[in-house]
């Protein structure tokens, strides 16, 4: 989401003012994600059934509504950035300038925020993991670079940072849709979208949108309650935070593929995939967790150089280390039931999780907790999404069948499986081919390279 390098070079007050900025921007991202994963969604099932022009027709009325969402996203950042910091609930107003200064910067990058989530889900969907991998690794290495040149370097704190995330959104969308137009089967059409493509795409997303909704205001409870600390717990918050999100980004490789590997699997194979997928994702988390915990309490000095802000980050790393492990299995659990057609019970759970989160961060704020406060939010609201989320996926989706379920659901994956080895013939609808040459490029890109696939953006 944002060069996370950045914040290393930024002093205690820039670190401060990070947190109600980047409040607004993961607000801004999971509203829309809804539109991420309903595309994956549809594209995969479309590439799967062999329905190559319709899955272009999703494709590129997901671009169109991602531009025009970016675009409108962006003007309201740049016409109303000081009421949209303020409204967050920021305590010490001092902050209020250089908040508002990166939102304004980094709100001109929302267009590219947007199309790039859509293009992922394009490659995705194609099984081209690597493409996007190497995206993100050129990514990286701007922000880094960014970071080092415009914060370190020439000392222009939070708007080095802010046009260091520019460059890397657009370098990572113009990537992407370059790659778009060159790898794969999948062509984006310059023409407005077709009413019923549209609606398909609004009734896929109406669920998730919920689900996001949810997390947006379950966020948002959190956040305004940091946003409320004091300027040297507020850095701490956010130095801490901004190491942990880029740590918890890691796991969304394994629910991406859960998301487009998991739809249409059956039997044992089915088993398979969500066990192994759940299992990575609980190591995952606890591999991120002991870093983030070990990074926290031996080398402070890599999340900011303020020696006081460091004894208010180890007071909460257990915490945002136990965090990091619910993340992991809730995360992947969450995508295994949505890729298995079980996105309405994620929205329930999450209308539940906000109700129990809403109430812990009340009592929180009566009680005075502060940033231990804050902190055990985080590992309330992981904890119980990750309790109803595995117990799901363990009770609807790997729980053994009769025998006769169980070979019914055998034969139902054979048939899917030559269904799938079969050559699409051209159509009045569909005038793509399957030929050997891209079979056998759609299988050198499907590498595990989606390991390293995150939601960097």
């Amino acid at each position: 989401m944002i060069p996370r390098p950045a914040s290393i070079f930024a002093g205690t007050t820039q670190l401060a003012a990070l947190g109600p900025a980047n409040l607004v921007f993961s607000f801004a991202q999971y509203m829309f994600q809804s539109l991420q994963v309903a595309s994956l969604s549809l594209l995969a099932g479309f590439m799967r059934d062999g329905r190559l022009r319709r899955s272009e027709e999703v494709l590129s009325t997901a671009v169109f509504m991602a531009a025009v969402l970016g675009v409108a996203t962006m003007l309201l950042f740049e016409a109303f950035p000081e009421a949209i910091i303020t409204a967050t609930g920021v305590r010490d107003m001092s902050l209020l300038p250089l908040s508002a200064e990166y939102v304004r910067l980094r709100g001109l990058a929302q267009p590219a925020v947007l199309v790039t989530m859509v293009a992922q889900s394009g490659l995705l969907a194609q099984q081209d993991s690597l493409t996007p991998a190497i995206t993100v690794a050129v990514s990286v290495l701007v922000s880094l670079v960014g970071s080092v040149v415009f914060v370190a370097g020439l000392g222009w704190g939070l708007a080095g940072a802010a046009i260091t995330t520019v460059a890397c959104q657009y370098v990572g969308a113009i990537a992407l849709l370059f790659a778009l137009s060159k790898r794969g089967k999948l062509r984006i059409r310059l023409t407005l979208p077709r009413r019923e493509v549209l609606w398909e795409l609004l009734t896929t997303m109406g669920p998730l949108s919920i689900t996001y909704l949810c997390k947006n205001v379950s966020y948002l409870f959190i956040q305004t309650t940091a946003a409320t600390l004091c300027t040297i717990k507020l850095a701490a918050h956010q130095a801490l935070f901004s190491v942990w999100n880029l740590l918890s980004w890691t796991i969304t490789p394994f629910e991406q593929a859960a998301l487009t590997y998991l739809p249409g699997t059956r039997g044992w194979r089915k088993r398979a995939g969500i066990t192994l997928l759940v299992g990575l994702g609980a190591v995952g988390g606890v591999l991120c967790g002991v870093v983030l915990a070990a990074l926290a309490c031996l080398a402070p000095q890599l999340f900011t150089r303020d020696v006081d802000v460091w004894p208010h980050m180890n007071n909460v790393a257990a915490l945002a280390s136990a965090s990091m492990f619910a993340l992991g299995i809730d995360v992947v659990s969450s995508g295994v039931n949505i890729g298995m057609g079980d996105a309405k019970y994620v929205a329930q759970s999450y209308i539940i999780t906000l109700v129990a989160l809403g109430g812990f961060m009340a009592v929180s704020r009566a009680m005075g907790w502060e940033l231990w406060g804050v902190w055990c939010g985080v590992v309330v609201f992981f904890s119980v999404r990750a309790l109803q989320s595995t117990g799901r996926t363990l009770w609807a989706h790997l729980r053994r069948g009769t025998p006769e379920q169980e070979a019914a659901e055998e034969a139902a994956a054979a048939a899917a499986a030559g269904e799938g080895r079969r050559v699409i013939q051209p159509t009045l609808w569909s005038t793509d081919v399957d030929s050997p040459d891209q079979q056998s490029e759609a299988a050198a890109r499907n590498s595990w390279g989606a390991l390293v696939v995150s939601g960097y953006y």
